[in-house]
């Protein structure tokens, strides 16, 4: 029987897991095993037991000790230790765990670990049903992450694309509502919390709240959902005071008012006071770009000032009511001009959120040059333009980091849209293993991912080597591929290998994020990318070897990749217009997505696929550029 040293309820949670794992690994049900807290585990100098992870392992036969630096850090160890066994945690669920058979003296483990970033979070986005979300965060807990960040309130947007059917032709449209949005999130909070993982929520949303409306997603409405006296409180934009787009989450307000920073700040201090199971507490202004207030009294400044002095409220009245909640506060296009002439005055409150949304993924931060950085452009009102350079997004983090010595992660997407782009995510997987490396040398202490939450498609690569090198920024990519071709098929891993790294091909991936155009020489591309992907689609069908689920993946990909190669060649060989290869997307590729989604359900999102491959389809048309 496990004896404890204390009785914390994450740890308690840790025991269960050892114990259940050893069990099923060797057979053995009686350990000597101890599981502590202490700080004595800590290298890292000024460390922070509430956000910092470190854990000892000494393991040997049936005695086993475990001690961390807080009780997520003991679960965290308990999780390496099995991974260390030879458990593979590779994709979300019991049928996405790959069990070893040993015996119980076969147990021999001694190692320490300091992650190397201290924020390895993962954001939910995507379409999602509840069990995709709470297969995801014990997925997490398993593979080395410490955070977890429901966006919004409950996360209302991306449970009601799952539940209401969007986009699918093949469902009815279903139902969902806020309350079942917030019986969601209670239980999943529940889930985070047994794991002792931090705590992150809310972010855009704040206007709504301030305006008296739900905060629910990027749904439209009209102005009249507003109350008359808080109707000028909304942004002038084109000499008119409305919503942006018709979204309240994308409306600025009038932030040079001084009422609505006092409402903003009252509003981040009611909630910090009715939800303290939050952690980190996300502050962020209205969603898009472009879409600042033009008052005269605005327009004497940035919105990077009045974003400040509302920073610094927020911790006032936070440290009047001795909450101590970090904020997270965000560096995202209009922001990532640093004010000339306010400073937040308490850094320890606050951790600095670094957004690079418009950033290209066919290079890597690791690429640059950070002694030939441009200067930052000048700044705009509602005339800005956010262009796809790393340079520049990385001329502006270094000039936040002029003024601002706290603490900081990178908020970034490359498990968001680009992996309907390079569909196999091998390259992808290279650029974001190589930008997790390049953090400590930007000045980044994490990583939170913006991303899908079934993105385990067609391989766990991309999320396995994002796992690992935030713990270790020297993990050898090369041999995660190879324990990932192995795990599909151990007996041909190399020609998978081999088969993925053919058809992850850099010039396709550019065409799809719009780099590129659609030429005779992209043409001539599609057509050996076509001829090698028919070569995968016979090798999956003939060997029964590849593993169920991966199976479904790979022959799904195959189809995929040549209905997409199908409609591409169309588009070119006639000039389509957008309108005509909309009409094409919807009768043939959106119904082969939602024919093949029930079959790979827990690894592939069928809403953003067919959201994304539309988008690039569209991005496509009208560059049919031939060669000079």
């Amino acid at each position: 029987m496990i004896s404890l040293t204390t009785t914390m309820d994450t740890i308690e949670f840790a025991e269960k897991e050892l114990h259940a794992y050893v069990k099923k690994i060797t057979g053995e049900t009686h350990l000597r095993a101890t599981l502590d807290v202490s700080p004595n585990v800590y290298e890292k100098p000024n460390h922070d037991p509430a956000f910092d992870d470190a854990y000892g392992i000494d393991a040997r036969g049936d005695d086993i000790r475990v001690t961390g630096g807080n009780p997520r850090s003991v679960l965290l160890g308990v999780y390496d230790l099995l991974r260390t066994l030879g458990v593979d945690f590779s994709v979300p669920g019991k049928s996405g765990e790959t069990l070893p058979t040993l015996s119980i003296n076969d147990i021999s483990v001694k190692k320490h670990v300091n992650p190397d970033r201290r924020h390895r979070v993962i954001c939910l986005e995507g379409s999602v049903k509840h069990e995709n979300v709470a297969d995801m965060i014990d997925w997490a807990a398993k593979n080395g992450f410490n955070g977890y960040f429901i966006q919004f309130t409950s996360g209302y947007e991306f449970f009601e694309r799952w539940y209401k059917h969007q986009r699918n032709p093949l469902e009815k449209a279903g139902t969902f509502t806020l309350e079942e949005a917030e019986s969601h999130k209670s239980s999943l909070l529940g889930e985070i919390k047994k794991r002792g993982l931090i705590y992150h929520e809310m972010g855009h949303g704040w206007t709504n709240k301030v305006l008296g409306l739900p905060i629910s997603g990027w749904q439209t409405m009209d102005e009249s959902s507003v109350d008359d006296d808080k109707r000028k409180w909304l942004a002038k934009v084109d000499g008119e005071r409305g919503f942006y787009k018709s979204t309240p989450l994308s409306t600025q307000l009038c932030y040079s008012n001084d009422e609505v920073r006092d409402r903003m700040s009252d509003a981040v201090l009611a909630y910090a006071k009715e939800n303290p199971h939050v952690d980190v507490l996300h502050f962020w202004l209205a969603d898009d770009f472009n879409n600042f207030c033009e008052c005269e009294q605005c327009r004497d400044h940035q919105p990077v000032d009045d974003y400040i002095m509302m920073l610094n409220q927020i911790d006032k009245k936070l440290s009047e009511a001795n909450l101590d909640v970090k904020i997270a506060f965000l560096v995202y296009f209009e922001l990532r001009w640093p004010s000339k002439k306010e400073r937040i005055l308490n850094e320890d409150r606050f951790i600095m959120m670094f957004a690079p949304i418009t950033r290209t993924y066919t290079r890597s931060y690791d690429d640059v040059d950070l002694n030939q950085l441009p200067d930052i452009p000048k700044y705009e009102r509602n005339n800005n333009r956010f262009g796809d350079s790393l340079e520049e997004n990385l001329a502006f983090l270094m000039a936040w980091e002029d003024v601002f010595k706290g603490d900081t992660f990178l908020f970034d997407y490359h498990l968001m849209w680009d992996g309907f782009k390079d569909i196999p995510q091998w390259r992808l997987t290279e650029i974001l293993h190589k930008d997790i490396r390049a953090l400590g040398r930007l000045g980044l202490n994490g990583l939170i991912s913006c991303q899908l939450q079934r993105n385990f498609f067609p391989t766990p690569l991309a999320m396995k080597t994002m796992a690992k090198t935030l713990i270790n920024p020297e993990t050898d990519l090369g041999a995660l591929k190879e324990d990932t071709c192995r795990l599909i098929d151990s007996d041909h891993a190399g020609i998978i290998q081999q088969s993925l790294d053919r058809l992850s091909d850099m010039a396709f991936f550019r065409l799809m994020r719009g780099e590129y155009p659609l030429n005779q020489t992209m043409i001539e591309k599609i057509d050996l990318l076509h001829k090698q992907v028919l070569a995968l689609k016979s090798f999956v069908e003939k060997n029964e070897t590849i593993r169920g689920t991966y199976r479904k993946s790979f022959s799904f990909m195959c189809l995929s990749f040549i209905e997409i190669f199908d409609i591409l060649k169309k588009a070119y060989a006639v000039k389509m217009d957008e309108k005509e290869i909309r009409e094409l997307h919807r009768t043939a590729l959106r119904p082969l997505i939602f024919r093949h989604e029930p079959e790979i359900q827990p690894v592939f999102d069928g809403f953003y696929a067919d959201l994304i491959w539309e988008e690039a389809f569209e991005k496509i048309t009208g560059r049919y550029d031939e060669e000079k």
